[in-house]
Order: C-alpha cells, then structure tokens, then sequence
C-alpha cells in the first residue's frame, strides 16, 4: 500500500529533505552536484514547483519549495529517475542512492519561514565548512537577490520575508545556539546517527590498532577512504571530527 503523501502548508511552503542510503556520499564532485541542480530545476519547472533555497551537502539535500506536495512528490520521483540512473552509471553501482522516498514538513507562518531558511543556509557554516553562508557554493544563499536566481522565488521571498532581511538573519542565526524547540522545528531529515561506541568499533575495523593513535598523520587515500565508510554507516561531520581528531574542514574535504 502506498504512503499517503504529506499535508500541504497554509503558505504552500513545504520544508524538505532528502538523505543519502544510510547516510551514504550522494555528491563526490562538482560535477555531481552540478547535474543534481539540473535535474531538480528541470523537475521543478516541469511540475510547476517553484525552488525556494536549497543546499548540497556531501550525504543530503535540504531545500523548501513552493507548491502543492503532490507536485513536490512528482519533483523527487523524478530526480530518482534521472540522477540516480546516471550516478549508478557514472560510478559503477546499482540499487537504490536514497535513504527514503524524501522527508517533509509543511511551513506553518512566517517566522517559521525565516527560521527554517536561515537554518538551511547556516548547514555548511554549523559544519564548519565556511564560515559565512554566502562562502558556500553549493547553497542558493548568495544569488537569492540577483538575476542568477528564479525570478518567482525571488519575489516570493522578498514579499514574504524581505531577502534582506533574510540574510541579515541568517548571519545572525549562525552566530547562536539554536533553541532545541527551534531546531526540531528546522529539522526535517531524522536523526538516526550512530552512538559514538558504534562508530569508534567501526572505526576499529577499519584502523590498525597501531594507528588509532595518530589517524590524521594517515595518508589522503586512506583518510578519504576512512571518512566515506564512516558516513556510509551513519556517522556526520561533527561525530566524525569528534572520533578521528581530524577537523571538521578535513572530514569535509575528504567526504568530497
């Protein structure tokens, strides 16, 4: 029996994210994220769902969109088609890229807008990737307000939010702790990360006991090799970073 899809937003706003098969690398190279960015843009204008903001991460993609979830269903149905069809071939695998079909939540109001945008743009600054969200290039953050981006989403955003003060607030979002209530509210993808103890033995398995001790004086082939199989078992950045002492600015580098 097929899942009844999601319930729509009073804005028509919906919050969504897709993540990578138990956590699993969606993005190798630029290249990648390139052709993804096609097929979501072409999916998009194909169903009449307008792209709101969005950022490529290297094992999910966050994103909120305007229109009606069937149309956002048809959206996500389609990249499964066309971007995992030519990642498999691209790489040499089969099966299934996702972890599910996508995960998603209506947008209640206005401020919950403007939380959910800025906490989507601040992904890679929470990561320690860049340290301002316009440094990240994966992002729709710094072309929001030109000509480069979707001319309804800029007007969508604008008369709802002010684009200027969006960005305004995201840097000032970056800059605190979220309040847990807020975050959950954000949140879209579950967290099913694995406990520290879980990784460590993987991380075990993997290592020489001879070399747990000194993993970042590792050589780049091994590190890279190292950090992909962490985050295919379900591991993040950060618990990564934690485990390995390499910096969250290498994990991120090496997932890529």
């Amino acid at each position: 029996m097929p899942r009844p899809l999601r319930c729509d937003s009073p804005l028509r706003v919906l919050n969504i994210g897709q993540k990578g098969h138990n956590g699993q690398v969606i993005f190798y190279y630029d290249e990648d994220r390139e052709y993804y960015l096609e097929c979501l843009q072409n999916a998009c204008k194909k169903f009449g769902v307008v792209l709101l903001g969005y950022v490529l991460m290297s094992n999910h993609i966050h994103a909120l969109f305007y229109g009606d979830i069937e149309k956002c269903a048809s959206v996500f149905q389609s990249i499964g088609s066309t971007y995992v069809r030519w990642f498999n071939r691209k790489y040499g695998r089969t099966g299934t890229l996702w972890n599910s079909r996508f995960y998603s939540k209506p947008v209640q109001d206005e401020q919950q807008f403007l939380q959910t945008a800025a906490y989507i743009f601040n992904n890679p600054v929470k990561a320690g990737i860049v340290k301002r969200a316009e440094n990240y290039r994966w992002s729709s953050f710094r072309d929001m307000d030109t000509k480069k981006f979707d001319e309804k989403a800029r007007e969508i955003l604008d008369s709802t939010l002010s684009i200027a003060y969006l960005k305004q607030y995201t840097h000032e979002a970056a800059e605190v702790t979220l309040d847990s209530d807020v975050q959950k509210q954000c949140e879209v993808i579950p967290n099913t990360t694995p406990s520290d103890l879980e990784v460590i033995d993987a991380v075990k398995r993997l290592v020489k006991s001879k070399n747990l001790g000194k993993i970042p004086m590792l050589s780049r082939s091994f590190l890279r090799k190292l950090v992909k199989e962490l985050l295919k078992f379900g591991s993040n950045i950060s618990q990564i970073s934690r485990i390995t002492t390499l910096t969250r600015h290498q994990v991120s580098v090496l997932a890529t």
